[in-house]
């Protein structure tokens, strides 16, 4: 997959796990009192995670060439860690 269309896929990626987070944050409003607590620090977490992914991608427009696969599959990595996470916050 060449750079372009990869850092275009990434970013759409990263838009879907903002509005996954908006959709949790309406949830966790919505949320018994008992539950809320917990749940604000799972978001805050994924808030964390998905500002970490956002400076990863801004990182890969820079990125020499020589570094582009580690760069590339760390970003990956972060990714998939953040869906996982965002995929098992149980409301």
């Amino acid at each position: 997959m060449k750079k372009q269309e990869f850092k275009e896929k990434a970013k759409l990626n990263i838009d879907k796990a903002d509005l996954k987070i908006e959709e949790l944050k309406v949830k966790i409003k919505e949320a018994s009192i008992d539950t809320k607590a917990k749940h604000e620090e799972q978001l805050q977490h994924l808030k964390e995670k998905k500002n970490a992914l956002e400076t990863k991608y801004h990182a890969l427009a820079d990125m020499a060439d020589h570094k582009w696969d580690d760069a590339k599959d760390d970003f990956v990595e972060t990714m998939q860690d953040l869906r996982l996470k965002i995929d098992h916050i149980i409301l």
